[in-house]
């Protein structure tokens, strides 16, 4: 089946799973379902987080200024990776989106990228090939916790 959006040449805007495919795999995103997988939640300051992002990565995320925390998900799969969306609270221009992109990629550990969104701001995503399970979830909780600090590193 043909996707509207491609019958009639129709750029339409992606849902979270399928900007964070296009900045992990640097394409075209398939058609992905937005929150197709149902992971266990719990609130952390009145707002539902997927249960195996660590508590802390997000208070951290939260209590940077610059940025406005948008989405995240603890992810399932290859083509479901864990990431964090935010947008910049001060409107900035693309140049300073795009280095500060740059300046947190050259960290291997952080894949980042840009787009316009849905509401004609800058969103940034932040991802990596992984995905919470029992077996990587050292790695899992280090690219969380560390996290708020590479994205001050690159605030400055």
């Amino acid at each position: 089946m043909l996707a509207l959006y491609e019958l009639y040449g129709q750029n339409r805007s992606k849902n979270a799973p399928e900007f964070i495919y296009s900045i992990l795999y640097q394409t075209d995103p398939p058609m992905i379902r937005g929150r197709s997988a149902n992971h266990e939640q719990r609130l952390v300051n009145n707002v539902n987080i997927d249960k195996h992002i660590p508590e802390n990565a997000i208070k951290l995320l939260n209590n940077i200024r610059q940025i406005e925390p948008r989405s995240s998900c603890e992810g399932s799969d290859k083509d479901h990776p864990t990431f964090f969306i935010f947008r910049f609270k001060k409107d900035p221009r693309e140049e300073y989106v795009k280095e500060f992109c740059n300046k947190l990629s050259k960290n291997n550990q952080y894949k980042c990228g840009y787009e316009l969104g849905r509401q004609g701001y800058y969103r940034v995503g932040v991802t990596n090939k992984l995905y919470y399970s029992e077996e990587n979830e050292k790695e899992f909780n280090r690219w969380w916790l560390n996290l708020p600090e590479e994205i001050n590193r690159a605030l400055k």
